[in-house]
């Protein structure tokens, strides 16, 4: 059965287009105007995107299913049009060896609504402490590596991941936090909104200092890099001065670091890691994005259930339960459509 979607504003590599696309089970069959198929889709007044890719969200199974399955999580992907999604590796058991990638692998295959890739350990059990076996995890198609949730600290161990992983031909994706630089209770960005509002602050070198210390290492092996949710200006700078030197380097950018900043934090609701920055890292992720040196927005899709958040500001969870409801009331609409599922919005902190 061949359907086409007719009347709509189609997003093509050359831009914007009022045409038709033709479709079946096994994929585009045509683009143009003025082609018939077996049903009609009215798409007056829509744009036609192609499948959305996300490199960054936390399915949490295994080990955290009361607050979401690969199959809840991947049906809301489906519903805000993500066809592919990479999924964070800081579960219950963590995938860091081949018998885990191959359970979690098959628990994927059964269940997910669109196409999982799931991200490999930078370390055991991102524990900080040994590298992974990045060759046998290679072997089962994984090809990119995290320990998201937190950064790997010790920089002999950095290096030696970077070098192992030079050698098998992969790639690590990024959270970069330097504890040294974060007091205990720190849960917003270390301003003096966040003071007034009797709140401890994590300063942006929490995050730039090892994202800095991260591309030195990998343009020095020549490792492929990648850094995830960059919040902060000094990022910014840092990933455009290693990218003008020859690093085979990319970062990403959330939506919510691109829309809001530190005094829109009301409450444990808005709390995430990192946690929303200044006006002037705002400005300067924003330009970062549309020059180039910020490669693409992702969502850090990260669930958590009403008791998580529900605590006090220092105790809360860092993501949001229900996003779109702490969202400003003009940029709300804009993320309705990737709000699906029983256990917490698509697009999250």
């Amino acid at each position: 059965m061949t359907r086409v979607l007719k009347n709509g504003t189609v997003l093509l590599a050359d831009g914007l287009q009022q045409t038709d696309v033709l479709f079946d089970e096994s994929g585009i069959l045509k683009i143009g105007r003025g082609l018939d198929g077996d049903e009609v889709i009215d798409c007056t007044g829509l744009t036609v995107l192609p499948g959305l890719v996300d490199v960054h969200v936390h399915l949490r199974e295994p080990g955290y299913e009361h607050k979401e399955t690969i199959a809840t999580g991947s049906k809301a992907a489906a519903h805000g049009g993500f066809t592919t999604i990479f999924a964070m590796p800081n579960l219950n058991p963590f995938p860091s060896d081949a018998e885990r990638m191959k359970s979690y692998l098959e628990k994927i295959r059964t269940d997910a609504a669109v196409r999982v890739i799931p991200y490999g350990t930078i370390t055991d059990d991102e524990k900080g402490r040994k590298p992974t076996d990045y060759a046998s995890l290679k072997e089962l198609g994984i090809r990119w590596f995290s320990d998201d949730g937190v950064g790997v600290g010790e920089e002999k161990v950095m290096e030696a991941a970077m070098r192992q992983a030079k050698e098998a031909g992969v790639m690590f994706a990024c959270h970069t936090e330097d504890m040294h630089y974060r007091t205990p209770g720190a849960c917003v960005h270390d301003s003096e909104y966040g003071i007034s509002m009797g709140w401890k602050g994590i300063p942006s070198l929490c995050e730039s200092a090892q994202f800095a210390r991260d591309l030195m290492l990998a343009q020095y092996i020549g490792v492929k890099y990648h850094g995830c949710h960059i919040s902060a200006r000094e990022s910014v700078e840092a990933l455009a001065k290693a990218k003008a030197n020859g690093a085979d380097a990319s970062a990403e950018v959330t939506a919510h670091h691109l829309l809001l900043e530190d005094t829109d934090v009301k409450g444990p609701n808005c709390k995430m890691n990192p946690p929303l920055r200044s006006h002037a890292d705002r400005m300067a992720l924003i330009a970062g994005l549309e020059s180039g040196v910020l490669d693409f927005i992702a969502s850090d899709h990260a669930p958590h259930t009403a008791a998580d958040k529900n605590k006090a500001m220092a105790d809360s969870a860092s993501a949001s339960f229900r996003w779109k409801q702490a969202l400003p009331c003009c940029i709300r609409n804009s993320y309705t459509a990737l709000s699906a599922g029983p256990y917490g919005s698509w697009s999250n902190g």
